[in-house]
């Protein structure tokens, strides 16, 4: 039900009918239980022989998850192309605990940034002189080309060429640590 209710919300901030989620997911549950079912009846067909009759009895048990995955992502996917929609971006839209990819863009307020795409954000920068700048982060889901989270902190160098580490980086934050360089 959560999942249903998840996956409507971030569809209907896409542009679709929430209710096309409904309308996807009891289909696909339904496949997903008969899919579940008849991979246990496959990967354990012996404990059956003699008594196929017993196949439909899933109240005493054996559903096999990968049959039901399965069975209930084709048939939403399937659902989902007849009735004309979006695929990939309602699946996007329906599997919200797959991060994004991402893109950092980093300006270091000195004039200079950077563009960074790869899973451990982190970002270094050497000041060329003192002053107080204001480094920007801005995190850009590269599917739809939309920000997802920015930061800002103010940075003062108190040293010339200090290096800056930018770590941990999330969507409202950034943790930085000031190394200065030698001469």
């Amino acid at each position: 039900m959560s999942a249903v209710w998840l996956a409507s919300r971030r569809w209907q901030q896409r542009g679709g009918n929430p209710d096309d989620i409904s309308a996807i997911a009891w289909r696909a549950v339904i496949a997903g239980l008969i899919g579940a079912r008849l991979y246990h009846v496959a990967t354990d067909w012996r404990s059956f022989e003699g008594r196929w009759g017993d196949v439909v009895k899933v109240w005493q048990g054996g559903l096999g998850i990968p049959g039901g995955l399965l069975a209930g992502v084709v048939v939403g996917v399937w659902v989902a192309r007849k009735r004309g929609f979006d695929v990939p971006n309602l699946v996007d839209a329906a599997t919200p605990a797959l991060p994004p990819h991402v893109t950092y863009k980093w300006d270091f307020g000195d004039g200079t940034a950077a563009v960074e795409t790869h899973d451990a954000p982190s970002s270094s920068h050497a000041y060329k002189t003192e002053g107080s700048y204001t480094m920007t982060v801005q995190l850009v889901d590269d599917r739809n080309n939309q920000v997802i989270g920015k930061t800002t902190d103010a940075v003062t160098i108190g040293t010339p060429k200090s290096f800056w580490r930018f770590t941990k980086v999330t969507q409202t934050s950034a943790v930085m640590a000031g190394i200065p360089i030698p001469p």
